[in-house]
């Protein structure tokens, strides 16, 4: 990675004197640059949908999870590496800055692209009854203090998901709102 990558990411060292700024030193050397690409993302543009794909049986007693952790975090990003989305992730979620969610996002309409991903294609197209769960991927309390004090996201739009219009005009009483029950 790059002078100009690092620069790009606008990671800010704060070591103040009273020491506090060790435990977050420890944990900027322990992320790659396309993992504070994801966390700067998840700062800006909120809840990401994730979805699993498991084989549709009756009641989902007996349901096999083909496919888990199906997202667009790490493209939306622009990291390097998106194939790596699921170590990426998972080392953010070691280190305590986000959270997988069985709560799905407020909007469903956005999982139709999860749902046409590579991964998730390989499993549908090959095995006849699937099915996809619904799930999101967010920062935690603490992953969105570290990105307020570590990651400069000033003038960063998210690749324009910064904001959620999408100018939809919606004559009547329109979908029920999802967002009437997400608990996050």
């Amino acid at each position: 990675v790059g002078s100009k990558d690092l620069q790009h990411i606008s990671v800010i060292f704060q070591i103040l004197p009273d020491g506090k700024g060790k435990a977050r030193d420890l944990i900027l050397n322990e992320l790659a640059p396309d993992e504070v690409r994801m966390l700067r993302f998840l700062a800006v543009a909120g809840i990401q949908p994730s979805i699993d794909i498991r084989t549709k049986t009756m009641f989902q007693v007996g349901s096999e999870r083909l496919v888990s952790g199906v997202n667009m975090i790490a493209d939306m990003a622009g990291c390097r590496w998106p194939e790596a989305d699921q170590r990426y992730l998972a080392n953010l979620n070691r280190l305590g800055l986000v959270r997988f969610s069985s709560e799905p996002v407020a909007d469903y309409r956005r999982y139709a692209l999860l749902e046409v991903q590579p991964r998730a294609l390989e499993v549908t197209e090959v095995i006849p009854k699937t099915i996809s769960v619904y799930r999101s991927i967010y920062l935690s309390d603490f992953g969105k203090q570290f990105c307020e004090v570590c990651i400069d996201t000033d003038g960063y739009n998210a690749g324009g998901w910064a904001t959620d219009e999408r100018g939809d005009k919606i004559i009547g009483k329109g979908p029920p709102d999802p967002a009437a029950h997400h608990k996050h």
